[in-house]
């Protein structure tokens, strides 16, 4: 390990202060550690506080700023820490994900053996590696102690108890940090502002627990989950008459973690469990299977609008398909019977891009006009109108927990809209020309965006920064798609290439050339098997991910295909063309006969979902058998989660 020296920094420029002294830019002049970092100069510190920075020295934690040297001079002290940013809170994006790491960072000094007692947004800022860190321990205290001072911290933050008595515990980081989850996701203060500091300790001393929860359900902008657990965290210790009642209890900090991180995972335990579904019911056999061949039926060709289609999407459960059109209409189509269900109406310019929220309750569609609609799928009305670009609105997507919606346009941005209130959350320039395709990663981390400008850019949805920028197309690049597990991103150029990059690696992979003619559109089959590509030349063509390699190819229509769009169960897939037409084809796998479960070399592989309960068995007779196991379903029910295909 190398060990920096205090009298190796050269002190830059101020940067913050303190109580008891101030932060500046730290530079590291020699070695291999050389670089920019925090320089903290104090004149006074306390015992507590400098426990905490030994602890802390030259160890390396997740989401506990990183102290790289401490020391103790005559007249003051010097503590060498990792810069971290400032975070813009306004500006956030996955608030759940930044929740989620402050917890953890709150996590990690308790397991120490130390609490803070100052928490608030202040106090966390972005590390070098882009994850929350949690700074600034001058009010820390060891949880052992059972007397500390009154009155520490920020009062709009502090548990009510800290200003009664010195008789509290750890739990007051509890109640801190619920209060910033609050005003983080609900953009709003817990306690009024413009007060004194006289009423603003009234209000929180005398606030009753029926006022805080009557405070947290009366947010519309939070969902169940979020409530349920502000109401475990912002909870009232004290007694009508300001005597702390210690029977009363805060949830821990490893029970808010596994909050976040059980929703967090909802989704993509969701789109895991109703994938596992589809390929029961389609006898996909599991995970090793291979397949050898493709039949591929037209069952449909829907002919209704007046001009080019420029734009499809199924609806999670695959019974609706949305089509958009330069005619400026979206019909929404029974996909079953091959008839219009309804027209939706409203675009002043062409419908460019469509996309189905994951529970499929909602539609957005982006227009010419500038604008984004967002449609109540069940009533067919319109919700809200999203302005904000100043030129066509050229790619639209939902993020998986349907919180946010990414937009590209022609005026060289990309918008992140809250889908609840509709007002932008953030803006991101970079591009130097207009955006043409926006996709989500799986995870919801990472927005990739492709431009005019011939790039590919992949932006940190956490900062709103860019994390990287793929090159290597010749040409305008018109789509980009992610693979359903995240790793894989393909890009489709006017260069007449498709690419597939590796996303963690920002490389590329594999150039398939095929397809003569622009590629204007791409989409992957759910389980990453198919990727499918339509363009210049009128025809799609599927390509073998595994082997990347052309599988086949249709002539599909009389014109250009400008969109494609996969039922979620792999069943069907939607194409629309410049000749007005959309055609829906039934696309079937055919797979080798035998089958074994890759994990045990079992007969018995058994797949649970709180909708279903089936046990699915491979033997030497090639059957695949289902069996409903399970009487009485649970009541509650997946719904579908897709990724927006243009």
């Amino acid at each position: 390990m190398i060990t920096i020296e205090i009298n190796q920094v050269k002190k830059g420029k101020k940067i913050g202060d303190g109580s008891f002294g101030s932060v500046f830019i730290g530079e590291i002049e020699e070695g291999k550690q050389k670089g920019i970092q925090a320089l903290k100069e104090q004149f006074k510190i306390s015992d507590h506080e400098k426990m905490i920075l030994k602890a802390l020295k030259d160890k390396q934690f997740q989401h506990l700023i990183k102290v790289i040297a401490f020391e103790e001079q005559e007249d003051r002290i010097f503590t060498l820490m990792e810069l971290g940013e400032i975070i813009n809170f306004s500006n956030l994006l996955d608030k759940r994900t930044i929740c989620l790491q402050m917890a953890k960072g709150v996590s990690e000094l308790h397991k120490l053996g130390f609490f803070h007692r100052d928490l608030k947004p202040n106090n966390f800022v972005i590390g070098l590696d882009n994850k929350i860190k949690l700074i600034d321990f001058g009010t820390t205290k060891t949880i052992q102690y059972t007397s500390h001072t009154q009155n520490e911290g920020t009062l709009s933050y502090m548990a009510p108890e800290v200003s009664i008595t010195d008789d509290y515990d750890s739990s007051v980081d509890i109640w801190s940090l619920g209060i910033i989850f609050y005003e983080l996701l609900t953009n709003s203060t817990f306690f009024e502002k413009g007060k004194s500091e006289y009423e603003i300790c009234y209000e929180r001393v005398q606030i009753s627990q029926k006022q805080i929860n009557l405070q947290i359900d009366a947010q519309k902008s939070l969902e169940q989950w979020q409530k349920a657990l502000l109401k475990k965290m912002i909870v009232q210790k004290l007694e009508n008459d300001n005597l702390l009642n210690h029977s009363i209890k805060r949830i821990n900090i490893d029970e808010v973690i596994n909050e976040f991180e059980q929703s967090k995972n909802f989704q993509q335990t969701q789109q895991k469990v109703y994938q596992q579904k589809n390929d029961l019911d389609n006898e996909t056999q599991f995970q090793n299977s291979k397949w050898t061949d493709l039949r591929i039926n037209q069952l449909h060709k829907l002919e209704i609008h007046s001009q080019w289609i420029s734009s499809l999407c199924f609806s999670p459960d695959g019974t609706t398909l949305a089509s958009g059109s330069g005619d400026n209409i979206i019909n929404l189509w029974d996909v079953k019977t091959a008839k219009v269900k309804s027209k939706l109406e409203g675009h002043r310019d062409w419908v460019t891009s469509l996309c189905f929220s994951p529970d499929g309750t909602t539609l957005a569609s982006g227009s010419g006009d500038n604008t984004i609609r967002l449609w109540d799928v069940k009533t067919e009305k319109l919700n809200q109108e999203l302005s904000g670009h100043r030129y066509d609105v050229n790619s639209i997507c939902f993020s998986p927990d349907g919180s946010t919606l990414a937009s590209g346009s022609d005026d060289k941005s990309i918008s992140l809209w809250d889908v609840k209130t509709g007002k932008e959350k953030y803006k991101i320039q970079g591009h130097s020309e207009g955006v043409l395709s926006v996709c989500f990663s799986p995870d919801g981390t990472t927005l990739a965006s492709s431009s005019y400008d011939k790039s590919i850019r992949l932006w940190d949805i956490l900062t709103g920064q860019q994390k990287g920028k793929l090159d290597g197309h010749e040409g305008t690049v018109y789509s980009v798609r992610f693979s359903p597990d995240g790793s894989t991103l393909a890009s489709g150029s006017e260069d007449e290439s498709i690419r597939l990059w590796d996303v963690q690696k920002q490389q590329e992979i594999q150039k398939l050339i095929g397809q003569n003619g622009i590629i204007f559109c791409l989409c992957f089959s759910s389980d990453g098997r198919i990727l499918v590509s339509g363009g210049e030349n009128k025809t799609i063509i599927f390509w073998d991910i595994t082997k990347k390699q052309l599988k086949q190819k249709i002539d599909a229509h009389q014109g250009i295909v400008y969109a494609l769009s996969f039922s979620f169960d792999n069943g069907k897939l939607a194409t629309g063309s410049d000749d007005k037409s959309i055609g829906i084809y039934h696309v079937e796998k055919g797979v080798e006969k035998s089958c074994t479960n890759p994990y045990t070399q079992d007969k018995n592989f058994k797949l649970f979902s709180s909708e279903f309960i089936k046990l699915a068995s491979c033997s030497d007779d090639n059957i695949i058998d289902q069996e409903d196991i399970k009487q009485n379903r649970n009541k509650s029910k997946f719904g579908g989660f897709k990724k927006k295909i243009i």
